[in-house]
Order: C-alpha cells, then structure tokens, then sequence
C-alpha cells in the first residue's frame, strides 16, 4: 500500500500504532472485531475527522482515546 507522505512542517500531537478493540460474548465463545490495527497520526493544530459506515469502529476508536475504553491485544 502507497501512503501519503506526512507532513514535515507540523508536530504530531496524537500518534496511534496498530489499535485494536475486540469484544466478547460472556462467555467468550463470540468474538466481534470494532477496530482492527489502526495507525493514524493527528497533528496538532488541524483538525481531524474519522468517517466511516456504521459500525466501522469511530466510536469505539473515540472510547479507547479518551478513556472510556480499554483496548485489546492482537487476537
């Protein structure tokens, strides 16, 4: 995959490397992936917008950045 080059003119305020939040059933047969190893710098001063479908993780990414949530190791 080709991505674009970051820019070398602002300051990274938010670097996140490979998030991933899975769900489980109580009895932990069922399990739901919400966000699958996202990687994504937010720069300081822009301001920066997650979009997606429904059910694509933006909430849950949300949660885990401002602490509501706890997220998951790599299943």
């Amino acid at each position: 995959m080709k991505f674009e080059n970051p820019p070398s003119n602002l300051h990274v305020g938010i670097k996140i490397k490979n998030l991933y939040k899975i769900f489980q059933s109580l009895g932990g047969f069922n399990k739901k992936v919400a966000v699958d190893g996202i990687t994504l710098d937010i720069y300081s001063g822009e301001i920066t917008a997650l979009l997606g479908h429904n059910g694509a993780g933006k909430t849950t990414t949300m949660s885990i950045l401002t602490g509501k949530k706890f997220h998951s190791e790599k299943y």
